[in-house]
Protein backbone atom coordinates (compact mmCIF):
# COMPACT_ATOMS: atom_id res chain seq x y z
CA UNK A 1 0.00 0.00 0.00
CA UNK A 2 1.32 3.46 -0.88
CA UNK A 3 1.93 6.16 1.73
CA UNK A 4 -1.16 7.97 0.44
CA UNK A 5 -3.39 4.88 0.70
CA UNK A 6 -2.01 4.07 4.14
CA UNK A 7 -2.72 7.61 5.33
CA UNK A 8 -6.31 7.35 4.11
CA UNK A 9 -6.79 4.07 5.95
CA UNK A 10 -5.27 5.51 9.14
CA UNK A 11 -7.59 8.53 8.98
CA UNK A 12 -10.60 6.30 8.60
CA UNK A 13 -9.53 3.82 11.29
CA UNK A 14 -8.59 6.47 13.86
CA UNK A 15 -11.94 8.18 13.37
CA UNK A 16 -13.68 4.80 13.63
CA UNK A 17 -15.45 5.37 10.32
CA UNK A 18 -16.65 2.96 7.65
CA UNK A 19 -15.59 3.59 4.06
CA UNK A 20 -18.98 5.13 3.35
CA UNK A 21 -18.83 7.42 6.40
CA UNK A 22 -15.31 8.57 5.59
CA UNK A 23 -16.19 9.21 1.96
CA UNK A 24 -19.27 11.22 2.97
CA UNK A 25 -17.06 13.71 4.82
CA UNK A 26 -15.18 14.74 1.65
CA UNK A 27 -17.71 14.18 -0.09
CA UNK A 28 -16.98 11.42 -2.61
CA UNK A 29 -18.34 7.98 -3.42
CA UNK A 30 -17.47 5.12 -1.10
CA UNK A 31 -16.18 3.14 -4.07
CA UNK A 32 -13.79 5.94 -5.03
CA UNK A 33 -12.50 6.18 -1.47
CA UNK A 34 -11.85 2.46 -1.33
CA UNK A 35 -10.03 2.42 -4.67
CA UNK A 36 -7.80 5.29 -3.57
CA UNK A 37 -7.12 3.61 -0.24
CA UNK A 38 -6.20 0.34 -1.98
CA UNK A 39 -4.04 2.06 -4.64
CA UNK A 40 -6.43 1.07 -7.40
CA UNK A 41 -6.66 4.71 -8.50
CA UNK A 42 -4.40 7.77 -8.27
CA UNK A 43 -5.76 10.73 -6.35
CA UNK A 44 -6.17 13.99 -8.20
CA UNK A 45 -4.82 17.17 -6.62
CA UNK A 46 -8.39 18.31 -5.98
CA UNK A 47 -9.37 15.09 -4.18
CA UNK A 48 -6.23 15.08 -2.05
CA UNK A 49 -6.89 18.69 -1.01
CA UNK A 50 -10.53 17.86 -0.22
CA UNK A 51 -9.50 14.97 2.03
CA UNK A 52 -6.98 17.23 3.78
CA UNK A 53 -9.69 19.80 4.44
CA UNK A 54 -12.31 17.28 5.56
CA UNK A 55 -9.94 15.64 8.06
CA UNK A 56 -7.99 18.79 9.01
CA UNK A 57 -4.65 17.41 7.83
CA UNK A 58 -3.00 20.69 6.88
CA UNK A 59 -1.87 19.51 3.43
CA UNK A 60 -0.41 16.13 4.50
CA UNK A 61 -2.42 14.11 2.00
CA UNK A 62 -1.63 16.55 -0.77
CA UNK A 63 2.08 16.15 -0.10
CA UNK A 64 1.85 12.37 -0.08
CA UNK A 65 -0.04 12.48 -3.32
CA UNK A 66 2.89 14.30 -4.92
CA UNK A 67 5.22 11.41 -4.06
CA UNK A 68 3.12 8.32 -4.78
CA UNK A 69 4.49 4.84 -4.52
CA UNK A 70 5.25 3.47 -7.94
CA UNK A 71 2.64 1.07 -9.20
CA UNK A 72 3.38 -1.84 -11.48
CA UNK A 73 2.89 -0.99 -15.12
CA UNK A 74 0.68 -3.35 -17.05
CA UNK A 75 2.38 -3.95 -20.38
CA UNK A 76 -0.15 -4.19 -23.21
CA UNK A 77 -0.35 -7.46 -25.10
CA UNK A 78 1.80 -7.85 -28.23
CA UNK A 79 -0.84 -6.21 -30.41
CA UNK A 80 -1.06 -6.66 -34.14
CA UNK A 81 0.08 -3.55 -36.08
CA UNK A 82 -2.75 -1.84 -37.97
CA UNK A 83 -3.10 -2.60 -41.66
CA UNK A 84 -2.16 0.90 -42.79
CA UNK A 85 1.09 0.77 -40.85
CA UNK A 86 1.99 -2.83 -41.63
CA UNK A 87 1.06 -3.07 -45.28
CA UNK A 88 2.22 -6.67 -45.30
CA UNK A 89 0.13 -9.84 -45.43
CA UNK A 90 -0.43 -11.68 -42.18
CA UNK A 91 2.09 -14.48 -41.93
CA UNK A 92 3.08 -17.21 -39.53
CA UNK A 93 4.79 -14.77 -37.14
CA UNK A 94 1.64 -12.66 -37.02
CA UNK A 95 -0.49 -15.71 -36.23
CA UNK A 96 1.91 -16.57 -33.41
CA UNK A 97 1.60 -13.01 -32.13
CA UNK A 98 -2.20 -13.19 -32.21
CA UNK A 99 -2.14 -16.44 -30.25
CA UNK A 100 0.28 -14.91 -27.74
CA UNK A 101 -2.07 -11.95 -27.39
CA UNK A 102 -4.92 -14.30 -26.48
CA UNK A 103 -2.81 -15.97 -23.79
CA UNK A 104 -1.66 -12.65 -22.38
CA UNK A 105 -5.18 -11.24 -22.26
CA UNK A 106 -6.30 -14.28 -20.27
CA UNK A 107 -3.38 -13.85 -17.85
CA UNK A 108 -4.08 -10.13 -17.43
CA UNK A 109 -7.75 -10.83 -16.80
CA UNK A 110 -6.78 -13.13 -13.93
CA UNK A 111 -4.49 -10.47 -12.45
CA UNK A 112 -6.40 -7.24 -13.01
CA UNK A 113 -9.96 -8.04 -14.10
CA UNK A 114 -11.77 -7.40 -17.36
CA UNK A 115 -12.51 -3.71 -16.69
CA UNK A 116 -8.82 -2.89 -16.99
CA UNK A 117 -8.09 -4.78 -20.20
CA UNK A 118 -11.15 -5.33 -22.39
CA UNK A 119 -10.18 -2.28 -24.44
CA UNK A 120 -6.78 -3.85 -25.08
CA UNK A 121 -8.53 -6.93 -26.38
CA UNK A 122 -10.74 -4.85 -28.64
CA UNK A 123 -7.77 -2.97 -30.06
CA UNK A 124 -5.92 -6.22 -30.72
CA UNK A 125 -8.88 -7.76 -32.53
CA UNK A 126 -9.61 -4.70 -34.66
CA UNK A 127 -6.00 -4.45 -35.78
CA UNK A 128 -5.94 -8.09 -36.85
CA UNK A 129 -9.41 -8.02 -38.43
CA UNK A 130 -8.57 -4.92 -40.46
CA UNK A 131 -5.79 -6.81 -42.22
CA UNK A 132 -7.96 -9.87 -42.78
CA UNK A 133 -10.79 -7.76 -44.20
CA UNK A 134 -8.35 -6.06 -46.57
CA UNK A 135 -7.13 -9.44 -47.81
CA UNK A 136 -3.71 -8.86 -46.28
CA UNK A 137 -2.98 -12.46 -45.43
CA UNK A 138 -0.54 -15.07 -46.73
CA UNK A 139 -2.77 -17.68 -48.45
CA UNK A 140 -0.92 -20.48 -46.66
CA UNK A 141 -1.82 -18.87 -43.31
CA UNK A 142 -5.40 -17.83 -44.10
CA UNK A 143 -7.11 -20.58 -42.10
CA UNK A 144 -4.84 -20.24 -39.07
CA UNK A 145 -5.16 -16.45 -39.15
CA UNK A 146 -8.96 -16.72 -39.15
CA UNK A 147 -8.84 -19.25 -36.33
CA UNK A 148 -6.62 -16.94 -34.26
CA UNK A 149 -8.92 -13.99 -35.02
CA UNK A 150 -11.95 -16.03 -33.94
CA UNK A 151 -10.29 -16.86 -30.63
CA UNK A 152 -9.19 -13.26 -30.14
CA UNK A 153 -12.77 -12.06 -30.72
CA UNK A 154 -14.11 -14.72 -28.34
CA UNK A 155 -11.73 -13.65 -25.54
CA UNK A 156 -12.51 -9.99 -26.19
CA UNK A 157 -16.21 -10.85 -26.01
CA UNK A 158 -15.75 -12.60 -22.68
CA UNK A 159 -13.81 -9.64 -21.26
CA UNK A 160 -16.53 -7.24 -22.42
CA UNK A 161 -19.17 -9.54 -20.92
CA UNK A 162 -17.47 -9.56 -17.53
CA UNK A 163 -16.98 -5.79 -17.71
CA UNK A 164 -20.74 -5.59 -18.39
CA UNK A 165 -20.20 -4.00 -21.79
CA UNK A 166 -22.91 -6.20 -23.24
CA UNK A 167 -23.36 -4.59 -26.67
CA UNK A 168 -19.65 -5.01 -27.33
CA UNK A 169 -19.70 -8.58 -25.99
CA UNK A 170 -22.54 -9.46 -28.35
CA UNK A 171 -20.70 -7.95 -31.32
CA UNK A 172 -17.47 -9.80 -30.49
CA UNK A 173 -19.22 -13.15 -30.06
CA UNK A 174 -20.90 -12.62 -33.44
CA UNK A 175 -17.53 -11.81 -35.05
CA UNK A 176 -15.97 -14.89 -33.50
CA UNK A 177 -18.73 -17.20 -34.69
CA UNK A 178 -18.53 -15.78 -38.22
CA UNK A 179 -14.77 -16.37 -38.43
CA UNK A 180 -15.23 -19.89 -37.08
CA UNK A 181 -17.91 -20.61 -39.69
CA UNK A 182 -15.71 -19.25 -42.49
CA UNK A 183 -13.00 -21.82 -41.76
CA UNK A 184 -15.35 -24.64 -40.80
CA UNK A 185 -14.14 -24.89 -37.20
CA UNK A 186 -17.25 -26.55 -35.77
CA UNK A 187 -15.91 -26.85 -32.22
CA UNK A 188 -15.09 -23.13 -32.03
CA UNK A 189 -18.41 -22.26 -33.64
CA UNK A 190 -20.31 -24.36 -31.09
CA UNK A 191 -18.32 -22.91 -28.19
CA UNK A 192 -19.20 -19.37 -29.25
CA UNK A 193 -22.83 -20.39 -29.77
CA UNK A 194 -22.88 -21.35 -26.10
CA UNK A 195 -21.35 -18.01 -25.11
CA UNK A 196 -24.00 -16.23 -27.15
CA UNK A 197 -26.74 -18.21 -25.43
CA UNK A 198 -25.21 -17.43 -22.03
CA UNK A 199 -25.09 -13.74 -22.81
CA UNK A 200 -28.61 -13.71 -24.22
CA UNK A 201 -29.88 -15.08 -20.90
CA UNK A 202 -27.88 -12.47 -18.99
CA UNK A 203 -29.41 -9.55 -20.92
CA UNK A 204 -32.97 -10.91 -20.83
CA UNK A 205 -33.32 -12.47 -24.28
CA UNK A 206 -34.55 -15.97 -23.44
CA UNK A 207 -36.10 -16.60 -26.89
CA UNK A 208 -32.70 -16.02 -28.50
CA UNK A 209 -30.96 -18.30 -25.99
CA UNK A 210 -33.59 -21.00 -26.54
CA UNK A 211 -33.16 -20.88 -30.31
CA UNK A 212 -29.39 -21.29 -30.07
CA UNK A 213 -29.67 -24.08 -27.52
CA UNK A 214 -32.21 -26.02 -29.59
CA UNK A 215 -30.15 -25.71 -32.76
CA UNK A 216 -27.11 -27.06 -30.95
CA UNK A 217 -28.99 -29.93 -29.27
CA UNK A 218 -30.41 -31.00 -32.66
CA UNK A 219 -26.88 -31.43 -34.07
CA UNK A 220 -25.85 -35.13 -34.14
CA UNK A 221 -22.38 -34.33 -32.76
CA UNK A 222 -23.69 -32.57 -29.66
CA UNK A 223 -23.51 -35.26 -27.00
CA UNK A 224 -22.18 -35.78 -23.48
CA UNK A 225 -20.88 -32.67 -21.75
CA UNK A 226 -21.71 -30.45 -24.70
CA UNK A 227 -25.32 -31.59 -24.57
CA UNK A 228 -25.32 -30.98 -20.79
CA UNK A 229 -24.30 -27.37 -21.38
CA UNK A 230 -26.91 -26.65 -24.03
CA UNK A 231 -29.64 -28.39 -22.02
CA UNK A 232 -28.66 -26.04 -19.20
CA UNK A 233 -29.17 -23.00 -21.45
CA UNK A 234 -32.42 -24.47 -22.75
CA UNK A 235 -33.73 -25.03 -19.22
CA UNK A 236 -32.91 -21.49 -18.11
CA UNK A 237 -34.55 -20.00 -21.20
CA UNK A 238 -37.71 -22.07 -20.79
CA UNK A 239 -37.93 -21.10 -17.12
CA UNK A 240 -37.65 -17.42 -18.03
CA UNK A 241 -40.49 -17.97 -20.52
CA UNK A 242 -42.63 -19.67 -17.87
CA UNK A 243 -42.56 -23.22 -19.32
CA UNK A 244 -42.06 -25.03 -16.02
CA UNK A 245 -42.37 -28.70 -17.05
CA UNK A 246 -40.13 -28.30 -20.11
CA UNK A 247 -37.58 -26.26 -18.14
CA UNK A 248 -37.24 -28.83 -15.38
CA UNK A 249 -37.03 -31.63 -17.94
CA UNK A 250 -34.18 -29.85 -19.73
CA UNK A 251 -32.30 -29.38 -16.46
CA UNK A 252 -32.78 -33.07 -15.64
CA UNK A 253 -31.40 -33.91 -19.09
CA UNK A 254 -28.37 -31.77 -18.27
CA UNK A 255 -27.69 -33.82 -15.12
CA UNK A 256 -28.09 -37.06 -17.08
CA UNK A 257 -25.79 -35.97 -19.92
CA UNK A 258 -23.13 -34.94 -17.41
CA UNK A 259 -23.26 -38.18 -15.41
CA UNK A 260 -20.68 -40.12 -17.45
CA UNK A 261 -17.88 -37.59 -16.84
CA UNK A 262 -15.30 -36.35 -19.37
CA UNK A 263 -14.59 -38.70 -22.27
CA UNK A 264 -12.36 -38.63 -25.35
CA UNK A 265 -15.35 -37.63 -27.47
CA UNK A 266 -16.05 -34.47 -25.47
CA UNK A 267 -14.89 -31.14 -26.90
CA UNK A 268 -12.03 -29.61 -24.83
CA UNK A 269 -13.99 -26.39 -24.27
CA UNK A 270 -16.53 -28.26 -22.13
CA UNK A 271 -14.03 -28.79 -19.28
CA UNK A 272 -15.74 -26.23 -17.02
CA UNK A 273 -19.15 -27.87 -16.68
CA UNK A 274 -19.70 -29.74 -13.41
CA UNK A 275 -22.47 -30.50 -10.95
CA UNK A 276 -22.04 -27.20 -9.11
CA UNK A 277 -22.71 -25.29 -12.35
CA UNK A 278 -25.78 -27.35 -13.17
CA UNK A 279 -27.19 -26.79 -9.69
CA UNK A 280 -26.47 -23.06 -9.91
CA UNK A 281 -28.52 -22.75 -13.08
CA UNK A 282 -31.21 -25.04 -11.71
CA UNK A 283 -31.52 -22.67 -8.73
CA UNK A 284 -31.89 -19.69 -11.08
CA UNK A 285 -34.52 -21.51 -13.13
CA UNK A 286 -36.47 -22.50 -10.01
CA UNK A 287 -36.31 -18.90 -8.79
CA UNK A 288 -37.65 -17.63 -12.12
CA UNK A 289 -40.50 -20.15 -11.81
CA UNK A 290 -41.36 -18.91 -8.31
CA UNK A 291 -40.25 -22.10 -6.55
CA UNK A 292 -38.21 -20.13 -4.06
CA UNK A 293 -37.60 -22.66 -1.27
CA UNK A 294 -36.16 -25.17 -3.73
CA UNK A 295 -34.17 -22.43 -5.44
CA UNK A 296 -32.51 -21.44 -2.16
CA UNK A 297 -31.64 -25.08 -1.39
CA UNK A 298 -30.13 -25.65 -4.83
CA UNK A 299 -28.19 -22.40 -4.61
CA UNK A 300 -26.65 -23.43 -1.30
CA UNK A 301 -25.77 -26.85 -2.69
CA UNK A 302 -24.08 -25.29 -5.72
CA UNK A 303 -21.89 -23.19 -3.42
CA UNK A 304 -20.95 -26.27 -1.40
CA UNK A 305 -20.00 -28.24 -4.53
CA UNK A 306 -18.01 -25.47 -6.24
CA UNK A 307 -14.30 -26.44 -6.29
CA UNK A 308 -12.29 -24.25 -3.93
CA UNK A 309 -9.80 -23.55 -6.73
CA UNK A 310 -12.46 -21.52 -8.57
CA UNK A 311 -11.93 -18.41 -6.48
CA UNK A 312 -13.33 -15.89 -8.95
CA UNK A 313 -16.32 -18.06 -9.78
CA UNK A 314 -17.19 -18.16 -6.08
CA UNK A 315 -18.04 -14.45 -6.18
CA UNK A 316 -20.32 -14.90 -9.20
CA UNK A 317 -22.07 -17.86 -7.58
CA UNK A 318 -22.47 -15.78 -4.43
CA UNK A 319 -23.96 -12.88 -6.39
CA UNK A 320 -26.49 -15.23 -7.98
CA UNK A 321 -27.26 -16.75 -4.57
CA UNK A 322 -28.00 -13.29 -3.19
CA UNK A 323 -30.40 -12.77 -6.09
CA UNK A 324 -32.16 -16.05 -5.32
CA UNK A 325 -32.46 -15.11 -1.64
CA UNK A 326 -33.86 -11.64 -2.30
CA UNK A 327 -36.37 -13.09 -4.77
CA UNK A 328 -37.45 -15.47 -1.98
CA UNK A 329 -37.75 -12.65 0.57
CA UNK A 330 -35.03 -14.22 2.73
CA UNK A 331 -33.71 -10.84 3.84
CA UNK A 332 -31.63 -12.00 6.81
CA UNK A 333 -29.90 -14.69 4.76
CA UNK A 334 -29.23 -12.18 2.00
CA UNK A 335 -27.54 -9.77 4.43
CA UNK A 336 -25.42 -12.62 5.83
CA UNK A 337 -24.31 -13.67 2.35
CA UNK A 338 -23.51 -10.06 1.46
CA UNK A 339 -21.24 -9.91 4.50
CA UNK A 340 -19.42 -13.03 3.27
CA UNK A 341 -18.99 -11.49 -0.16
CA UNK A 342 -17.82 -8.19 1.32
CA UNK A 343 -14.88 -9.89 3.02
CA UNK A 344 -13.59 -11.03 -0.37
CA UNK A 345 -14.83 -8.20 -2.56
CA UNK A 346 -11.50 -6.37 -3.09
CA UNK A 347 -10.25 -9.43 -5.01
CA UNK A 348 -13.30 -9.82 -7.26
CA UNK A 349 -12.71 -7.18 -9.97
CA UNK A 350 -15.89 -7.86 -11.98
CA UNK A 351 -18.37 -5.17 -12.93
CA UNK A 352 -20.83 -7.85 -14.04
CA UNK A 353 -20.76 -9.40 -10.57
CA UNK A 354 -21.18 -6.00 -8.91
CA UNK A 355 -24.18 -5.24 -11.09
CA UNK A 356 -25.74 -8.62 -10.30
CA UNK A 357 -25.46 -7.81 -6.60
CA UNK A 358 -27.00 -4.37 -6.95
CA UNK A 359 -29.80 -5.65 -9.19
CA UNK A 360 -30.68 -8.22 -6.52
CA UNK A 361 -30.49 -5.75 -3.64
CA UNK A 362 -32.47 -2.93 -5.25
CA UNK A 363 -35.37 -4.88 -6.74
CA UNK A 364 -38.85 -3.78 -5.72
CA UNK A 365 -39.76 -4.70 -2.16
CA UNK A 366 -36.23 -5.29 -0.88
CA UNK A 367 -35.85 -3.58 2.53
CA UNK A 368 -33.29 -0.86 3.10
CA UNK A 369 -31.01 -2.99 5.29
CA UNK A 370 -30.37 -5.37 2.38
CA UNK A 371 -29.71 -2.51 -0.05
CA UNK A 372 -27.41 -0.85 2.47
CA UNK A 373 -25.52 -4.12 3.01
CA UNK A 374 -25.04 -4.44 -0.76
CA UNK A 375 -23.65 -0.93 -1.06
CA UNK A 376 -21.37 -1.54 1.89
CA UNK A 377 -20.19 -4.75 0.27
CA UNK A 378 -19.37 -3.10 -3.05
CA UNK A 379 -17.53 -0.33 -1.24
CA UNK A 380 -15.39 -3.17 0.16
CA UNK A 381 -15.49 -1.74 3.71
CA UNK A 382 -13.57 -3.66 6.37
Amino acid sequence: MSAFGLAMKELRTEADLSVREAAARVPMSATHWWRLEQDQRHASAEIAASIDKAFDQGGRLYALREQPQARPVVAPPPLMPPAAAAGEPLGADDVDRMNATVRQLIDLDQQFGADEIYQLGLRAFRAAQARLSAGLVDPTQATEARRAAAELAEVCGWLAYDADQQDLARAMFNESQLDAELIGDWHMETFVRDLRAMQALHVGRPEEALLMARRAIDHPQVKGRMEAIFQLRRGRALAALGSEAEALDALDCSFTALADGMSSTDSPWTWWIHEAEVRLHRSLALSALGRHAQACEESLRSMELLPKSQVRDWAVYQAYRIGVLTAAGAWGDAVAELARLQARWPDVRSTRTANLVMAAATRRGVPADVSDAARQCLAAAR
